[in-house]
């Protein structure tokens, strides 16, 4: 059932547009590229089931594990729940990510300095979630991380320093609004937010992976309406 959820998931990938009105999905350059990214994209999730179930144990063993609070019956009495598994993904991520730049280097040569920090910032989150895992971080400290994790792709960044300003302040300030060098504290201000706003919920069964998926499904409609505008 998970396969072929996933599968349909792939469905609003194809709905892309040029201005002409075109199907970027049959256009020959983009069809093989898109095709190689969804036959990637399904060996990476088969991969990342199996390779969760070889190495759930020998986390347990190796004494990363908690206990599900949210379950019924006495603590002690639990099963053990492996800690630190989202390292099996990230890494199936990343590698997935990195031959998909090969692939599609046609596309994506004019940006290979701001792909490749995104990547490292990826990285960065993954040591430091693993720290987290092992020596248990205070939450005074998990503000830190993403802003270390955030250091790579802000240094990469080059493109526009405006913001859309909110209706009720235009007659103010105008349409948009230029912050200059704000604006890179500003977009590391976003990634502790949104990072620590999901990371919050991790403890309630479901949750934190549900609020996820929501968020990258609207992600990809957003970027389906800007393909079809621009």
């Amino acid at each position: 059932m998970r396969q072929i959820v996933s599968l349909c998931l792939l469905a609003p990938a194809a709905v892309m547009f040029y201005p002409g009105g075109r199907l970027v999905l049959f256009e020959p350059k983009f069809f093989k590229i898109i095709a190689a990214v969804v036959i990637l994209s399904m060996i990476a999730y088969f991969l990342t089931g199996h390779f969760i179930n070889v190495f759930k144990d020998s986390l347990c063993k190796s004494g990363l594990f908690g206990k599900d609070l949210n379950k019924a019956g006495e603590k002690d009495d639990k099963e053990k729940v492996p800690e630190a598994l989202g390292v099996v993904p990230a890494i199936m991520f990343l590698l997935v990510t990195i031959i998909e730049q090969v692939i599609s280097v046609e596309i994506t040569n004019g940006k290979l300095v701001e792909y490749n920090a995104a990547l490292l910032s990826i990285c960065l989150v993954v040591l430091l979630g693993i720290i987290d895992d092992v020596i248990n971080l205070q939450w005074r400290h998990k503000l830190i991380v993403p802003t270390i994790a955030s250091i790579p792709l802000l240094v990469a960044y080059n493109g526009v320093t405006s913001v859309v300003v909110p209706i009720l302040l235009r007659p103010l300030l105008g349409h948009m609004m230029n912050l200059g060098i704000f604006y890179y504290f500003y977009m590391g201000n976003i990634a502790i937010f949104c990072t620590n706003s999901i990371n919050i919920y991790a403890g309630i069964n479901g949750l934190e992976v549900g609020q996820s998926f929501v968020i990258g499904c609207f992600m990809l409609l957003h970027n389906i309406i800007e393909l079809k505008r621009n």
